[in-house]
């Protein structure tokens, strides 16, 4: 197996006594796009820092193509960062800001501007090379701040939360860029944010964070379909999580006894019969029944219908108190009036189990 272009061993951080990185550990291979995904105050731009050379952990070790990078400056680190204010030189022409790191590197003014042009190309920005910051969108700033970043050939770029200032419909078209210009170059991405969407739709791998930690790393589909932990669970898209005791456990399935009632799900590794363990499932795999269905005990009343153009959202009370979302695509109709009795259930490979009792 080809080696990890960057490792991350056990790094450790704290700032006035407070831990924020504790023990982290993750390899990114050559042209991956990874994000690390999490809530704010979680550790991910500490990561990025110490990536990048800008912050000094206390324990650990930063490997870059197998060599420990640790005490390196950040100029002498093949990798270069874009952040969410573009950081671009205000009286510099789009073709300086792009040339800036080529200069200091001493590269002919010839060959400068051959990759000044291949930059402009690559980001769709050529006829724009005389423009000042100034006369260019949010959106075109950034593909400049890119540009001027890739411009060096890094063996990793990092890009801390580069799209935040956007507006929704251009930070949904530069997701699509982004993860365009990724496989033109074959650079490694690592990529911070707090957006789901964007996690999920521009990565080959999320690591998801928490409290300095890395609750889980995998595929986007397999951090969203089968998260791993409670937080994972709560943190990827919506979801209902019951806690209570394994019933059942073959064939794939598991049957879990919860306060609320009987649920099924898929069957997960340390998921035994007599133990305890927590159902999580999407909100939109979720039918209301008006009849109970084999399998499942919940009961309870919808107290709430909403539409919200894409989808309907109905809030249901259970029998014990516990209240859980449903979505569900089409008008009003596609879930029941308030006030209706229901009964909850999904299929149940569409909802996963995990293992163990609930941290208090």
């Amino acid at each position: 197996m080809a080696e990890p272009i960057l490792e991350l061993r056990q790094i450790k951080k704290s700032f006035d006594d407070t831990p924020v990185l504790n023990g982290v550990s993750l390899s990114v291979e050559r042209g991956e796009f990874l994000t690390i995904l999490g809530p704010s105050g979680c550790g991910k731009t500490t990561t990025l820092r110490v990536i990048a050379g800008l912050t000094q952990p206390d324990e650990g070790a930063v490997l870059l193509a197998g060599r420990d990078v640790t005490a390196l400056p950040p100029e002498k680190r093949s990798v270069n960062t874009v952040f969410q204010n573009y950081a671009l030189f205000p009286h510099m022409t789009v073709e300086k800001n792009i040339a800036y790191g080529l200069n200091l590197r001493k590269i002919p003014r010839a060959e400068q501007k051959e990759i000044v042009k291949r930059m402009l190309s690559l980001v769709a920005l050529e006829g724009y090379e005389r423009r000042m910051p100034s006369q260019l969108s949010g959106g075109q700033r950034q593909r400049v701040a890119i540009a001027r970043a890739v411009a060096l050939k890094p063996d990793i770029l990092l890009l801390d939360e580069p799209l935040g200032a956007l507006d929704l419909k251009l930070r949904r078209t530069m997701q699509s860029e982004l993860k365009r210009i990724q496989s033109e170059v074959g650079i490694s991405f690592v990529y911070i944010t707090h957006d789901q969407e964007e996690a999920l739709n521009m990565s080959d791998r999320i690591a998801l964070m928490n409290g300095g930690r890395f609750e889980q790393i995998g595929a986007p589909e397999e951090v969203y379909e089968r998260p791993g932990t409670r937080f994972a669970a709560l943190f990827m898209g919506e979801s209902a999580l019951f806690e209570g005791t394994v019933l059942e456990a073959s064939s794939g399935l598991c049957r879990v006894e919860t306060p609320e009632g009987e649920v099924l799900a898929a069957l997960m590794p340390g998921v035994e019969p007599g133990f305890p363990a927590a159902v999580s499932v999407h909100s939109e795999r979720i039918t209301l029944s008006t009849v109970p269905r084999p399998g499942y005990t919940l009961r309870g009343r919808v107290t709430e219908r909403r539409y919200t153009g894409s989808t309907v959202r109905a809030e249901v009370t259970l029998s014990r108190g516990m209240t859980m979302t449903v979505q569900a695509m089409g008008a009003l109709s596609a879930l029941p009036e308030p006030g209706t009795t229901v009964y909850p259930w999904w299929l149940p490979e569409s909802a996963t189990s995990i293992p163990g009792r609930a941290e208090k």
